[in-house]
């Protein structure tokens, strides 16, 4: 059966700047779905911009693209919009693997759907369409994968509550996002069982903020629709807290602790126990619903502290009781870092906690359910990680009565694992069944799995650690997991009769996670763990993927994050096959650099390749310069590090991976510039003469080093070079983590003006001997007209066809004015430069130069800083002379401005380079 699937809605910050004109509503549930969605969907402002191509790494036309990058293989790679899996045009996903439109409606904005009325009437709008000959491009939470939709975006003039209505002829669904092409941001999706018609959804709006609808269709159905909204205004006694009220329960009724104009009734204490008191109550098994807006600014700090989530901030406390069993679930988005919402049945006992979350970020949604027990109270607290972060906040809590079977542990019930199924831990009942002979310790319980359709495996097991020994814990920390871990845990033997990948996921009563290893006993010394998690705060589920091997076992063990950590679980396998190629490693994959080529350290089959040359400076391989014209060579190199050991370090720069070891002799006096432009990891790029090559990973001074930049690749560097000597050059990963493919790309030019070194009496040389870029062919630097204010001046950008947009500026800050300054400083002479890509991308720009810490940084705005999109400086490094940034999803046409700016009063002549790669 198909069902309502909840997610919740966004705050908007300018909404909770001052707990004013809040906007959190729960939507209705779906007919047949038992169980509320009840998103907090306050809106936040809408974006309107279309779906973004992925990332693509920079490439030199010509240059050969890695043999993952290939169109119709069914995997969005770097460089492509989609990839469906063929190479057929008129499906939604083009021969080119771009997104291809039938219409305004088919893709993000969408099509506006006008609303009539005035004063306190209700907004109403209507649109009649079809999906039949649009395209499948997204999809909702409960659904829509499959199916054709069309996009609408209805922005109110009012702030209320939105209600929207579709009736179809085909088996359809609703959703709604507060940005269009962000699936992150959806409010609401309805897909009713069996429809034809009646999906409904409810949510928040603000005034003047859009909101994207979507009409979609279950199972790749489509057909003609009518969608109907009404926006109501806001008002007490609607189940949404809107300040200046500071509750809303549905009704204006007395004695409940939320009195009839939406204040707090007498006797309670927000900021410390007993904490505000409220009855949350209802009929039959309808949800009950109450929402609450406030400020914790002002307010006690460190009065109630949760277990196992960071909380001594100022905190407000709310007491719920329940008027029957059930399941209590809490949505909270603040203002502020670092809010953390935790849940106790009894407020100045901390051991009665029954589950935290923290957040990391302003308005993310954090969201609890827990068991409820009728006549208990629930003490919901808001809080954050220290007095530092406190502000507005909106909370909605929500009581749905107990269903065995729901998967939602209710109150009363020890386990629900979705069924009423007896043998599988719980019982029909929603009881505990007792645990398997084995369980407590190795070597584990078997829990077998069974045949999925498409070749994959599957098994579930609940359980309870409550009553185990503490035997285990992991043996190597990863994934949050702590080696020193002391609680209790269950074992279990796994053997697949697939090779693949192992997906375990373990939730609970507890703060919990799981490991698995290839051997049971703790004390073995010839195994080490494949995977652990153990990362989420609170009861939050945890996901680990590990290779398997067929017919051979496993050990999962279910373990708590804490001493007191323990309680009732469920465990969830799968084994899908493996597949080469994928950059996973799994079954009897020895590596997966992503692509199946050989010659790059890991083959086709995806195995370790046997090391034959440029792994240490012993066996460095030689690179064969070619002459190109103009007296200059070049060469390529296409490769790997994935087979290679660890043994060169540079000093001033990160580079403790694998890496490979090249050399050149040099056949002219002249500049070599060498660059990683395609990787698979981030790459650390370094020259020293031959001589230098130290045989340990003892760090030596390189001639030149360059690992500045956060993307896979991208790297470049240049340096001097006297005809008949030796160089080495060193292709490295950032970390010991960083290995995989790259194409490197080698070039000696004669010295001189437009070798892109500064010597003699240049005042600068950015590679080229064109006009008008700053630096003239002479070397000296030009006056560009224009780039002290905005709009700035304007950078040519040269490519065609599939190949990056390129361009170079100089640009002297130091005859300039300090008119602007970013979010990460820039209070020196700054120059404006305005970007306008030919095409969709990505767009990375690179400051090198003024002679002391300079600042780079990106608005969309000219004169807007709250447009900034990136900004750098580098701190804690400030002091090196290179800055990079790099936006995803740059539209062409639209005009992005670039600030070269310093840092201390720093100023003097930089280089910028711009890349916008497809």
């Amino acid at each position: 059966m198909k069902k309502l699937l909840p997610l919740a809605g966004v705050v908007s910050a300018i909404v909770l700047a001052c707990a004013a004109n809040q906007t959190n509503v729960d939507d209705e549930p779906s007919p047949d779905a038992g169980t509320p969605d009840t998103p907090l969907a306050t809106p936040d402002a809408g974006g309107t911009t279309p779906t973004s191509p992925p990332e693509k790494p920079d490439a030199d036309a010509g240059q050969p693209v890695p043999d993952d990058e290939q169109c119709g293989d069914g995997h969005v790679g770097k460089g492509e919009q989609c990839d469906d899996g063929n190479n057929a045009s008129g499906d939604g996903c083009s021969a080119t693997c771009t997104v291809e439109s039938a219409g305004p409606a088919d893709l993000c904005p969408g099509t506006a759907i006008s609303l009539s009325g005035t004063g306190a009437d209700p907004r109403k709008g209507s649109v009649t369409g079809t999906t039949a000959m649009t395209y499948g491009q997204y999809s909702g939470t409960c659904g829509g994968g499959n199916g054709k939709e069309a996009v609408y975006v209805v922005t109110s003039d009012v702030t209320g509550l939105l209600t929207a209505k579709l009736t179809s002829v085909f088996d359809s669904l609703l959703y709604a996002r507060r940005t269009c092409d962000d699936a992150k941001t959806e409010a609401s999706c309805n897909d009713t069982a069996g429809n034809q018609g009646g999906e409904q959804i409810k949510i928040a709006v603000s005034q003047n903020q859009p909101v994207y609808l979507f009409v979609d269709g279950y199972a790749a159905s489509s057909g003609d629709f009518t969608l109907d909204i009404q926006v109501d205004t806001a008002f007490c006694g609607n189940g949404i807290a809107e300040a200046p009220e500071v509750c809303d329960d549905g009704n204006t009724l007395a004695g409940d602790g939320c009195a009839a104009d939406c204040t707090f009734e007498a006797g309670g204490i927000l900021d410390d126990c007993p904490g505000q008191g409220f009855v949350i109550s209802g009929t039959g098994t309808a949800p009950r619903k109450v929402s609450f807006a406030g400020t914790t600014t002002g307010l006690k700090s460190n009065t109630v502290s949760p277990l196992l989530c960071t909380g001594a901030g100022y905190n407000t406390i709310y007491s719920i009781t329940p008027d029957v069993n059930g399941s209590l679930t809490a949505k909270l988005v603040a203002s502020y870092d670092n809010a953390t919402l935790h849940i106790r049945t009894e407020c100045d006992v901390a051991d009665t906690q029954l589950d935290c979350k923290e957040a990391t970020d302003p308005l993310q949604v954090l969201e609890i359910t827990v068991p409820a027990v009728a006549g208990l109270p629930h003490y919901v607290v808001v809080d954050s990680s220290s007095s530092t972060y406190n502000g507005a906040y909106a909370l909605d809590v929500t009581l749905t009565p107990a269903t065995c079977g729901n998967k939602v542990l209710d109150g009363a019930e020890q386990c629900d694992d979705g069924n009423t199924t007896a043998g599988d831990g719980c019982g029909a009942d929603c009881k505990l069944e007792p645990v398997p002979p084995g369980t407590d310790n190795c070597p584990g319980a078997a829990l077998p799995l069974a045949a999925d359709v498409g070749g994959t495996y599957s098994g579930v097991v609940t359980g309870s650690t409550a009553n185990l020994a503490a035997d285990l814990k992991p043996k190597t920390a990863q994934g949050g997991c702590s080696t020193a871990n002391t609680a209790k845990d269950a074992v279990y033997v796994v053997t697949s009769p697939i090779s693949g990948k192992l997906t375990a996921t373990v939730s609970g009563s507890f703060d919990s996670m799981v490991y698995v290893r290839t051997a049971c006993d703790a004390d073995a010394a010839a195994f080490t763990d494949l995977a652990c998690a153990g990362s989420i705060d609170g009861n939050g589920a945890e996901t680990l993927t590990a290779p398997i091997l067929a017919n051979t076992p496993v050990y999962v063990v279910v373990d708590g994050e804490a001493t007191a950590a323990a309680g009732v679980f469920e465990l969830r396998l799968s084994v899908a096959p493996g597949t080469c190629g994928n950059g996973e490693l799994e079954g009897g994959e020895t590596c997966d650099d992503g692509n199946q080529a050989d010659g790059d350290g890991c083959s086709a089959a995806c195995q370790l390749e046997a090391v034959t040359g440029h792994d240490t400076c012993a066996n460095a391989e030689a690179i064969a310069l070619a002459a190109v014209g103009d007296g200059t060579y070049s060469a390529t190199v296409v490769s790997g590090t994935t087979n290679l050991t660890h043994d060169q370090t540079f000093t001033g720069c990160a580079s403790a991976g694998r890496d490979a070891i090249y050399q050149i002799v040099a056949p002219i006096d002249g500049v070599v510039t060498a660059s990683v432009p395609v990787a698979g990891f981030n790459v650390s790029l370094g020259a020293r003469t031959a001589a230098t090559c130290p045989t340990s990973t003892t760090g030596t001074a390189p001639l030149v080093c360059a690992n500045a930049s956060s993307d896979d690749g991208l790297e470049e560097i240049s340096f001097s070079v006297v005809a008949g000597q030796t160089y080495d050059l060193i292709v490295d990963g950032t970390t010991a983590t960083e290995f995989g493919p790259f194409t490197m790309l080698v070039r000696v030019r004669p010295p001189g003006c437009g070798d892109g070194l500064l010597s003699g009496t240049e005042s600068c040389d950015d590679g080229n001997l064109v006009t008008g870029d700053g630096c003239s062919p002479t070397c000296t630097v030009e006056t560009l007209a224009g780039i002290d204010t905005c709009p700035g001046y304007t950078m040519s950008l040269t490519g065609t066809g599939t190949e990056p947009r390129v361009g170079v500026l100089t640009i002297d800050t130091s005859g300039l004015v300090a008119n602007y300054a970013g979010s990460c400083g820039g209070s020196s002479k700054d120059g404006v430069v305005v970007v306008v890509p030919p095409i969709d991308g990505k767009l990375t720009a690179k400051l090198t130069g003024i002679t002391d810490q300079p600042v780079l940084y990106v608005r969309t705005g000219c004169n807007d800083p709250t447009t900034e999109k990136a900004c750098d400086d580098d701190q804690p490094n400030a002091s090196t002379t290179s800055r990079d940034i790099s936006i995803s999803g740059v539209k062409a046409g639209t005009p992005y401005y670039l600030f070269v700016d310093g840092y201390n009063g720093s100023a003097g002549v930089a280089r910028l380079n711009v890349t916008v790669t497809p």
